[in-house]
């Protein structure tokens, strides 16, 4: 099965059964406006070959320089990234309490690129400003903290009402790149969203530059798998 670029696939279980291959976009030529909606607890399932290859980008990266409600931020790296996208910069605390308690100044902030100019490093102007101060510095002089911030959009959207789930399990191949999974996992052991079980050694095996967002149980899990790759993704909400 080939899922091409500006597609919309709505099934409550799309299975690979060995031999079997299941391709959206390349490495070469990325999926574009793909959405596979798994409905209510539907599951991409797997002992077959899976390829999914969204548009690169930058997951996430790290402040350059101090954001104290700012209206812009300068960011280390910005590949892909583009006006409208929904970025969430993570909060670094205040400094206070020794920096050991949590505080209210560890919240989060979630706005829309509005601009962005490409020099040595990004500048990314938001829709509206910072709610609170995102630090970027040498913590006596020692320890770096330096805010994240996420990118949260993809190409390639694997999706449902809620409890979906993805799975590559004992044999085959699956190639996860640059999608948004959201609206994954179920409360139930063994269902988690991004699933490696039991694929033994499989270094041609990867989980990178995903997004995992409004989801539950475990984001990603590499259960009886050895040489697998996971790398660049996000974790959030």
């Amino acid at each position: 099965l080939t899922i091409e670029s500006h597609s919309k696939l709505h099934t409550s279980l799309l299975k690979v059964h060995e031999g079997g291959v299941l391709q959206i976009g390349t490495e070469e030529v990325p999926a574009v406006d793909v959405e596979l909606d798994l409905m209510h607890q539907g599951q991409l399932q797997s002992d077959g070959q899976v390829y999914v290859y969204g548009k690169p980008k930058t997951s996430w990266t790290t402040l350059f320089s101090e954001c104290d409600h700012c209206r812009a931020i300068s960011v280390k790296e910005c590949q892909g990234w583009q006006e409208g996208d929904h970025i969430v910069l993570v909060g670094t605390g205040d400094g206070n309490n020794g920096q050991v308690q949590a505080n209210s100044a560890y919240r989060t902030d979630e706005r829309r690129i509005k601009a962005i100019e490409r020099a040595v490093t990004c500048l990314v102007t938001l829709d509206r400003s910072a709610d609170q101060l995102h630090r970027s510095e040498l913590y006596k002089g020692r320890v770096p903290i330096n805010s994240e911030v996420l990118n949260m959009d993809r190409s390639v959207r694997i999706t449902g009402s809620s409890g979906i789930r993805t799975k590559q399990q004992h044999k085959g191949v699956m190639k996860m790149h640059y999608a948004q999974l959201s609206n994954c996992g179920a409360k139930i052991f063994g269902e988690y969203c991004l699933h490696f079980h039991h694929m033994k050694q499989c270094p041609t095996c990867s989980f990178k530059g995903n997004v995992i967002t409004k989801s539950v149980n475990k984001a990603i899990v590499v259960h009886g798998t050895s040489e697998a790759r996971v790398e660049s993704n996000v974790v959030y909400d």
